[in-house]
């Protein structure tokens, strides 16, 4: 019994030490291109195995990701709304994925943008979208200059905390967009 306890705990060492190796700083470069990969990303399949990577690394991915949020590409972001597709148009700037996996990091859910609640499994956004928040309009470049502002703000203000902090945090409410003209649907 003694030796299968050793066994695990040597198993769960080399995982931990191999997640920590991955995002020390010899993996911040693997990180930034991580964060830009999810840009360019040509599936909802290529981005799941972008948000796992980026996930495993927690706190440390979020400033590369902030860094993304201004990217001013124009493609696929967010989910269709079959019910109102002038609000809900799948053409966005990208840089709401990164903003997204910044939200995915801190709501401690899965790499698919789900949080398990006691047995039920919730979706993070409605659309996976950020909007203004007085009139659900679209956002023009200039709106995300802004919200990577927000996030910038944010991050310095909270970079100390621990990511277990910062998970609690964001459930109660303390989110980058919180404070702003800007919402999540």
């Amino acid at each position: 019994m003694e030796r299968k306890n050793k066994a695990i705990a040597m198993i769960l060492l080399l995982y931990i030490t191999g997640t920590v190796t991955f995002c020390t700083q010899k993996g911040t470069d693997r990180i930034r291109t991580i964060a830009n990969d999810l840009l360019y990303k040509q599936t909802d399949k290529d981005a799941r195995e972008l948000y796992k990577e980026l996930i495993k690394c927690k706190k440390q991915s979020i400033p590369y990701l902030i860094e993304k949020i201004d990217a001013r590409e124009y493609g696929y972001v967010g989910k269709l709304d079959p019910l109102n597709s002038n609000v809900m148009s799948l053409y966005n700037y990208d840089g709401m994925q990164a903003a997204y996996a910044v939200e995915l990091i801190l709501s401690g859910a899965n790499y698919n943008g789900q949080q398990v609640i006691g047995r039920k499994t919730i979706a993070l956004f409605y659309r996976n979208i950020i909007l203004k928040r007085a009139n659900r309009d679209a956002l023009e470049y200039n709106d995300m200059i802004t919200v990577k502002a927000f996030y910038n703000n944010w991050w310095q203000h909270h970079h100390d905390k621990d990511i277990k902090d910062l998970i609690i945090d964001w459930n109660r409410g303390d989110k980058p967009l919180s404070h702003s003209a800007y919402e999540w649907y």
